[in-house]
């Protein structure tokens, strides 16, 4: 094949527009956390404005007093929600922090006649026979290994109490940054709905025709794509909870309702899920001998991963319309550049990339970029 000078155009287009991509890429990455606020205000104002609307039209309302209206109406609502989640977790927590010394005496007392079994003291005889049996050299050189792993695994307690100890203390500091990000995303929500329709309109007369009919025919798909992904997921992670809950009150475990909540927030990560409770839960549980309860447990597990499995390609495929494959090429690059936050962003990115594929965008640039 002959390099001609169009085709040096052409790959010259392509290394520009790589490189914008790039550079778009890196900017995102490293400004979303300073842009978080007006990124979760704009969403917020993009919820509000259909019902902004009704009330400026229908009612002859001035759109200032009714995007206040609306945002306060928003405001009510998730303040009641999470006061009513947060007052039932604070209780059923000072139950159980009541309960929890039963609980570590009860398994203190379970490990101790575990322990003084008739198999177990045989065991540790035979062990220490075997041990005695050994030559001189050969039981020195175990006793210097276990003292020179000893001090390791000392340093290794005393790391994961730092780190905890460290997270902690973030946390909490953390809640300044937190509030301030709330109340910029509250303030940043008000203005963007309360003038939506100037930006929209001032951005349609400054883009081209062609440009802004395809955005239009983009903005709408994109609109469906994510309303159908995040109804799909709301759909599936309410499913999970509520068979989580019912699962439990049926095993007469206690806190039902905190731990049912816990796992649909923890349903959120894809192909992680409910196992961070469960597996922990029910290995716990064959270890101290109740084997009724961890085998229940294990059925529940099973059951909300079967229905899980069998009702998310249909609902993900009827919303937004990914296949499997793509979707997990998504979720592997997005945990391997962003970390958990990618399990999220991941499909998020998959869904918008898509969506420009459908609409034809990146085969008008590749236009572009030939003529």
């Amino acid at each position: 094949m002959v390099f001609t000078k169009r085709n040096g155009v052409i790959l010259l287009r392509l290394l520009i527009l790589l490189l914008i991509l790039s550079i778009i890429g890196y900017l995102f990455v490293h400004l979303f956390a300073i842009f978080l606020p007006f990124i979760l205000g704009t969403f917020v104002a993009f919820l509000m404005v259909p019902l902004i609307n009704v009330l400026e039209k229908r009612y002859r309302m001035h759109r200032s007093v009714a995007t206040l209206i609306i945002l306060l109406l928003f405001l009510v609502v998730g303040t009641t929600f999470i006061t009513l989640i947060t007052a039932q977790i604070i209780s059923e927590g000072i139950k159980l922090a009541y309960q929890l010394p039963n609980y570590i005496a009860a398994s203190t007392e379970y490990m101790q006649e575990l322990l003084v079994q008739e198999y177990f003291v045989d065991y540790f005889d035979t062990l220490n026979d075997y041990y005695q049996g050994l030559p001189a050299e050969a039981q020195h050189n175990i006793m210097m290994t276990i003292q020179s792993n000893f001090p390791s695994l000392v340093d290794q307690v005393q790391a994961f109490i730092k780190t905890v100890l460290t997270d902690t203390v973030r946390i909490v500091g953390g809640i300044p940054g937190t509030l301030t990000i709330v109340v910029v995303a509250i303030l940043a929500a008000y203005f963007i709905a309360k003038d939506w329709n100037l930006y929209k309109a001032k951005l349609q007369e400054r883009l081209p025709e062609e440009v802004s009919d395809k955005g239009a025919i983009v903005y709408h798909q994109l609109v469906k794509a994510f309303g159908g992904y995040i109804k799909a997921q709301a759909i599936l992670v309410s499913v999970t909870g509520v068979i989580v809950i019912i699962g439990l009150i049926a095993l007469d475990v206690e806190y039902a309702f905190t731990l049912g909540l816990i796992s649909a927030f923890l349903d959120i990560l894809p192909y992680i899920g409910i196992g961070l409770l469960f597996v922990p839960w029910v290995i716990y549980l064959f270890i101290f001998g109740q084997y009724k309860l961890a085998i229940g447990l294990s059925v529940l597990y099973l059951a909300i991963a079967i229905t899980r499995q069998s009702i998310e390609p249909q609902i993900l495929s009827s919303s937004v319309g990914t296949k499997p494959l793509p979707t997990l090429i998504a979720l592997y690059v997005g945990l391997k550049t962003l970390g958990v936050f990618g399990l999220i962003m991941g499909p998020i990115i998959l869904v918008l990339l898509t969506t420009l594929y459908k609409a034809e965008v990146f085969h008008d640039i590749w236009k572009v970029v030939k003529e």
